[in-house]
């Protein structure tokens, strides 16, 4: 479905709501234009930023992200319009009245938009930033810059970790990072797929599961040591590795036999896999390994 469609939809959707609640063919007030004024322009900022969200994320492969968004944006318009407009009859009673009450209605509706669309620029403008600092086709003079403010402590968390995981990242922030005691640092430096061979050994040993996942997805691996995360403790961590191509097949037929059913299930889809394992995994013990293994028609 086409962008410009999925907003037709999502005006209608949040148009038709936004009628039946406030009803203004019945009450004067409800249309007048302090208050669909404000409601329209918030519905209208609310829609305009979140298809542009829908298409980055549609852009990036984030199919998840993307259907989440279809749903709850219409539902975001819908809450904040209807507060708008809320905020614009309350002052409008308060105008009629004189009533503290009334005013005090009319600001708290009013911050409560005000404070979604402040959430909204911020949060744009960090994915904004995390997008410019994930480039990996970088300017030399960009990737000196954004090191300068990483150095200086003024990135903030997200942006920190997509720069960290960068291939262009210096490798003195790099090394840093691989040493840190936050794990949040490690788990970027993890995804960076120029990290240095001591340093991908160290976090290959790292005590903390979540720095081994991301380490297991890195493309920068050498066989050694992706054979080296076939043997982890951890399922979740073996479960990718058996996925990764460059798994030394030695390693790889190691993980038929893995304890683990849902290690097993993934082995068992994996194109590389032969005959005999394929049908040792027909036999398993765990149904979920025996339904992977018959997908394969051979």
């Amino acid at each position: 479905m086409s962008s410009p469609v999925i907003l037709l939809i999502w005006i209608a959707v949040v148009a038709a709501v936004h009628a039946a609640i406030t009803r203004p063919w019945k009450s004067v007030p409800a249309r007048a234009p302090l208050a669909v004024i404000p409601a329209s322009l918030m519905a209208a900022w609310v829609l305009g930023t979140g298809i542009l969200s829908y298409n980055e994320a549609i852009a990036a492969g984030g199919w998840t992200a993307a259907s989440v968004t279809l749903g709850f944006i219409p539902l975001k318009a819908i809450i904040l319009s209807l507060a708008a407009h809320g905020a614009g009859r309350a002052a409008l009673k308060a105008r009629a009245t004189g009533l503290t009450s009334h005013w005090a209605l009319a600001a708290v509706l009013g911050v409560f938009c005000l404070y979604a669309v402040g959430a909204d620029i911020s949060a744009r403008r960090a994915a904004a930033l995390e997008k410019h600092a994930a480039d990996e086709s970088l300017s030399a003079e960009a990737v000196t810059a954004l090191a300068a403010k990483a150095r200086a402590n003024a990135m903030d968390e997200g942006e920190l970790g997509v720069f960290l995981g960068n291939r262009l990242c210096p490798e003195d922030l790099v090394l840093e990072a691989v040493a840190s005691a936050d794990r949040r640092l490690r788990t970027a430096a993890a995804r960076n797929s120029a990290l240095p061979a001591a340093s991908a050994d160290r976090l290959a040993g790292d005590p903390d599961e979540q720095v081994r996942y991301y380490l297991a997805f890195n493309t920068g691996l050498t066989p050694e040591q992706l054979a080296r995360l076939a043997r982890d403790v951890s399922p979740m961590v073996r479960g990718i590795v058996a996925r990764r191509e460059q798994l030394p097949d030695a390693a790889f037929a190691a993980l038929v036999d893995d304890p683990d059913a849902k290690v097993r299930s993934v082995v068992a889809l994996q194109s590389r896999i032969n005959a005999e394992a394929l049908e040792k995994l027909r036999n398993d013990p765990d149904a979920r390994v025996r339904d992977a293994a018959n997908r394969w028609a051979r």
